[in-house]
């Protein structure tokens, strides 16, 4: 195996906001280090030379593992986190460039951030969709109803404006049951 081509060892805290993408990286070079090699590694190698490039802490995580497979696929769930959408675009569509960035710079995060927006071909109806399901989720004036719909990550327009719908009437339900806690001469 090409020793240049050899990845440092991955030491990774999960709790970070570029943990996807570094460990995206680190797989990207640990497998092009893999097929470096002049003959075919075999799965039990490679999950020995995967152990001897991991933390130890790391290594406890995929100890159960038997097959390299299984051992990448524990570290898939645990460091690539799915993205949710609608923040992602928020987050893109208010990004401003910062005092003393370069505009390069500016348009290298802006980049970063488009690609957790999940951006595929659509026709000009679901593009107009998707602007209106991502207005009204940074719109709506209930922190609750915001904080609901991110966490369901609606795909699509219909599906957020039923949640949010039928989270609207939940809520001005559950008023009335508060309400008639504290008015007894309302109850029956």
């Amino acid at each position: 195996m090409d020793s240049g081509l050899k990845p440092e060892k991955l030491n990774l805290d999960g709790r970070t906001p570029e943990t996807s993408e570094i460990f995206k990286h680190w797989l990207r070079c640990f497998e092009d280090y893999l097929d470096s090699s002049p003959s075919d590694v075999d799965s039990a190698r490679k999950l020995r030379f995967l152990h001897g490039r991991v933390s130890h802490r790391i290594s406890a995580m995929i100890e159960t593992a038997t097959t390299y497979e299984a051992a990448i696929e524990i570290l898939k769930k645990r460091f690539i986190k799915t993205t949710n959408e609608v923040h992602a675009r928020h987050l893109l569509s208010t990004c401003s460039q910062r005092s003393g960035e370069m505009l390069d710079e500016f348009v290298e995060r802006l980049t970063a951030l488009a690609r957790n927006c999940d951006h595929k071909a659509v026709t000009a109806e679901e593009h107009r969709d998707l602007h209106i399901r991502d207005a009204l989720v940074s719109g709506i004036r209930s922190s609750y109803i915001r904080q609901r719909l991110l966490e369901d990550g609606a795909k699509d327009l219909q599906g957020t404006v039923t949640l949010g719908f039928s989270l609207e009437t939940a809520h001005r339900n559950l008023r009335t049951y508060s309400a008639d806690l504290t008015n007894p001469s309302r109850s029956p």
